[in-house]
């Protein structure tokens, strides 16, 4: 059959685009994050979309930064997949040569990953968490609310970014608050004495999310307000990536799956949250 014959092969299937030999990448179902943080199916990527990627090597100096990852080739084929369960309880789907970024070694492939993990702890980066969008009457309440009194700006020599909600003393300012104490995020809350200069003029606060890009992210992928998401991408274009090192538990075989096989501009991707590497 196709799927023997490209299972002994290692060439694409299928794939209404392009042809390639010893494809690497993950199955289907696994996701990959677009710029305004939603998410997309592997098995629904289609060449010239654009996915949030970063350098796929540091430039002009030891940091590797954001950047648009245009898609350039999609493909499938039948390779060899190894499950890797991180200790932050993610799964992932993916072929032996698939590429991770560890925290101490560079890019890294699963299969060495399977070895590595018998001399000690291996890690991966996580760039950005993986949160689904909150459907509650509080969260659509909290998306107005950043649309309406959110700012987002990046931070000097574009080393992360930070967003504040100006707000008067009052019910919304503690909703608010509440809101996101609820959630986990952690807030400096800035007070400004306006009636310094006007006696008649309320006190005002500017609450901002501490944590940088990874709670930035977190707090906009819960909500989705429709006037921030697309700046997101604008003010992180060019910044520079961070991330928390994420232990790998295991790394074992699963035998023969679909994969889909990626190509980018910049040669990776942000899936799932995790820095990963395109197919080639």
């Amino acid at each position: 059959t196709l799927g023997m014959a490209a299972s002994m092969a290692g060439i694409l299937l299928q794939t209404g685009h392009h042809r390639v030999m010893s494809p690497e990448c993950q199955v289907e179902s696994a996701t990959a994050l677009l710029p305004d943080l939603s998410s997309v199916k592997h098995g629904d990527l289609e060449p010239g979309m654009t996915l949030l990627g970063f350098d796929e090597n540091t430039v002009a100096g030891p940091y590797r930064r954001y950047r648009p990852a245009a898609v350039e080739l999609v493909g499938r084929a039948i390779r060899p997949c190894y499950e890797v369960k991180l200790a932050d309880g993610s799964s992932h789907v993916v072929t032996a040569g698939h590429g991770w970024l560890s925290a101490t070694s560079g890019w890294i492939t699963t299969e060495r990953m399977n070895k590595m993990l018998w001399r000690g702890p291996t890690r991966v980066r996580r760039l950005l968490p993986d949160v689904p969008q909150e459907h509650s009457w509080e969260s659509g309440w909290m998306a107005g609310l950043l649309d309406g009194e959110g700012c987002l700006t990046g931070c000097p020599n574009r080393q992360g970014m930070q967003l504040a909600i100006v707000q008067n003393t009052g019910t919304v300012l503690e909703h608010a608050l509440r809101w996101l104490e609820n959630r986990g995020f952690t807030v400096y809350d800035q007070l400004t004495e306006a009636g310094r200069y006007n006696p008649n003029a309320q006190e005002r606060h500017r609450l901002v999310i501490l944590g940088g890009v990874r709670e930035v992210a977190r707090l906009l992928m819960l909500t989705r307000p429709k006037r921030l998401l697309p700046k997101f991408m604008e003010v992180l274009d060019g910044g520079r990536v961070n991330g928390e090192d994420v232990d790998v538990v295991s790394a074992e075989p699963v035998g023969d799956e679909e994969v889909v096989t990626l190509k980018t501009s910049t040669g990776t991707y942000v899936g799932a949250g995790i820095a990963q590497h395109n197919s080639w």
